[in-house]
């Protein structure tokens, strides 16, 4: 009984941690609404986001954030006003713990991201699978992207 209660608390403190990194983000003005950044990412508008659209677009939000164009994103280029709750999600994608994070590191925590929200394996994210619910806490595939 003790290890179910266990497991359900940290199950609960995922799923509030997630919200709550996007309640920053998205008061910030650091992101757009998951449905809005889809039509962008979706290139050729036939209602799915493929993985290299999805790619085009990692790279190129790296590049919004790099500011000082160095290939590196430091926490403050991140976020405009950094804290530390916003630092959470920093330092989960800053995979090598120097302080920055590189473009492999911004791809490689984008994909994460991917591969959770395709649901059916097939390489596309398609506005349904957005809008499934997830078997574990994670926040939008789409979350970091800057236009």
């Amino acid at each position: 009984m003790r290890m179910r209660n266990s497991h359900l608390l940290k199950k609960v403190v995922q799923a509030v941690s997630g919200l709550i990194v996007i309640l920053v983000f998205v008061s910030m003005g650091c992101v757009h609404k998951p449905q809005n950044v889809f039509q962008k990412v979706d290139d050729n508008s036939d209602g799915v986001v493929g993985i290299r659209e999805y790619n085009s677009a990692v790279t190129e939000s790296f590049m919004k954030y790099d500011s000082n164009n160095d290939g590196y994103i430091t926490e403050s280029e991140f976020v405009k006003h950094p804290d530390k709750k916003t630092s959470v999600l920093f330092n989960k994608m800053d995979s090598n713990k120097d302080g920055k994070i590189d473009l492999q590191e911004f791809k490689k925590a984008a994909s994460r991201r991917f591969k959770i929200y395709d649901r059916n394996d097939d390489g596309f994210l398609d506005k349904t699978e957005l809008d499934a619910p997830k078997s574990e806490s994670t926040v939008s595939p789409f979350l970091i992207f800057r236009f």
